[in-house]
């Protein structure tokens, strides 16, 4: 018998906006067993990113708001779970990849350092000074560095990097049995 992994029950998610309350998840309902793999498809602003966004409890505050349902995931309620039980799950149990890398990284700070921090957050090891890198490329000078992504800074990096960072990001900072990763392309 297989495992009920992620179980969403009803999931109704709005947004107040100036105009009023916009639904945009009207009560879906999905059942992902372990080791199952399941995709959302369907047209631009249906819904997909909006869900994936509930299942984190990730939604843009104060407009945001998951109105009513459920979210279980290993047998707990992820809607109702204290903010600090869900930063544990979050990036440890469950991992996503963003639609939008510009939107989820600091163009303040590298990548490589960005990187670095999650790594240091969820695994409490701190990552080599020049994350990601290996003795070969450590050699190589700084311009080359900056053009593979691991110095740039966010906003003057290559657009072609765009597509490995946000993937890379959920990946570093998932733990090693984390079950589920989200990705809202």
């Amino acid at each position: 018998m297989t495992q009920t992994l992620l179980s969403i029950k009803g999931l109704v998610t709005g947004f107040d906006t100036d105009e009023g309350h916009v639904t945009a998840v009207d009560g879906i309902s999905i059942d992902v067993q372990a080791g199952e793999t399941l995709g959302i498809v369907g047209e631009s602003g249906c819904g997909k990113s909006v869900t994936a966004l509930s299942i984190m409890r990730l939604l843009p505050q104060p407009m945001g708001q998951i109105a009513s349902g459920e979210i279980h995931f290993e047998g707990k309620d992820l809607v109702q779970l204290p903010l600090a039980e869900m930063e544990k799950v979050r990036g440890g149990r469950i991992g996503m990849v963003f639609q939008e890398p510009m939107t989820a990284l600091n163009p303040v700070h590298t990548i490589g350092k960005q990187l670095g921090e999650g790594i240091l957050r969820r695994h409490g090891q701190q990552p080599p000074d020049r994350f990601g890198e290996t003795e070969a490329r450590q050699r190589r000078t700084t311009r080359q560095r900056q053009q593979s992504g691991g110095g740039a800074k966010a906003h003057n990096r290559s657009a072609m990097i765009d597509q490995y960072v946000s993937p890379a990001f959920a990946k570093a900072t998932m733990t090693n049995d984390a079950k589920l990763p989200i990705a809202s392309i």
